[in-house]
């Protein structure tokens, strides 16, 4: 099995002897705006233009980068219906997550030491959330297939509303909570159940959503409240893979943004080194460096 097929592969012999056209499609567009969205953020970190960071501070802003990237990991819990081995997957995908925080660990140091500032080291990021969420997903499938796809699908999802804020946190507040988040401001959250600071105390709880005031990383996405998402789209599949939604838009596709959608671990790899060359110029350009 090739590395890229947890991303690449959406097999199902009961829609067609193909692909499902229609999760490449959705993964692709999703894919070339996690894109965007990164471009900015180092225009505005990296480059340091002010009217970018203002707009990454908006609503507007908030919404682009959840909506994209929620897209993307509930696609991804559809998926994992079509790995062969979803162990085997998540250590290899996890294993890209780690070269991602080792290259970036020394893009950081090159960058402060040249005056660039930094502001691009990723630990658990995407990458590391999915490979973490395909190994529990192995280890855990039986038990996670005995609850009723009916059950599971909405409750990943509310669970997942109602966890957004465990790694939200503020100098005021340098704790998490249960509750409702629909905003970047603190007027857009509904704090039903304060954490204890003692969670968020000391570094090495980030990864499951705990996150310190220490703790930096330019891409964060732990397992609380992602692996809920991550799970409501599983569980989602198995609602719909055999309604007649599934079968009218299994060839829906767009040659471009499908060959993208195929090769998402591909663009994400290699996105952000090529982003900070291009930011980099531009500041240069500009007389910010």
């Amino acid at each position: 099995m090739k590395i890229t097929d947890f991303f690449n592969r959406n097999d199902n012999s009961k829609i067609s002897r193909g692909r499902y056209e229609l999760i490449d499609l959705l993964k692709g567009i999703m894919i070339i705006s996690v894109v965007l969205y990164h471009f900015a953020w180092d225009l505005a970190d990296i480059a340091g233009f002010k009217a970018v960071e203002n707009f990454l501070g908006t609503n507007v802003a908030w919404y682009w980068q959840q909506i994209s990237c929620g897209t993307f990991i509930f696609t991804s819990g559809i998926c994992a219906h079509f790995s062969r081995n979803n162990l085997k997957n998540g250590a290899r995908v996890l294993g890209f997550g780690i070269i991602i925080t080792i290259v970036t660990y020394i893009a950081e140091i090159i960058m402060n030491a040249t005056g660039m500032g930094g502001g691009v080291f990723i630990w658990f990021g995407i990458l590391h959330f999915i490979g973490c969420a395909c190994l529990i997903m192995g280890l855990c499938s039986k038990a996670f297939d005995k609850v009723p796809a009916k059950l599971g699908a909405p409750l990943g999802l509310i669970l997942y509303l109602l966890t957004r804020g465990v790694y939200i946190m503020t100098s005021k507040i340098p704790a998490g909570y249960i509750g409702l988040t629909w905003g970047a401001h603190e007027a857009n959250r509904l704090r039903l159940i304060q954490l204890p600071e003692i969670l968020y105390s000391k570094l090495g709880m980030e990864w499951l959503g705990f996150e310190s005031q220490a703790f930096t990383s330019s891409d964060f996405f732990p397992i609380i409240p992602w692996l809920f998402l991550f799970l409501s789209g599983y569980y989602f599949w198995t609602l719909i893979k055999d309604t007649n939604f599934v079968k009218k838009t299994s060839h829906i596709n767009t040659p471009i943004l499908n060959k993208i959608g195929r090769n998402t671990i591909w663009v994400y790899l290699i996105h952000q080194p090529v982003l900070i060359v291009i930011t980099a110029i531009i500041a240069l350009c500009a007389g910010k460096l």
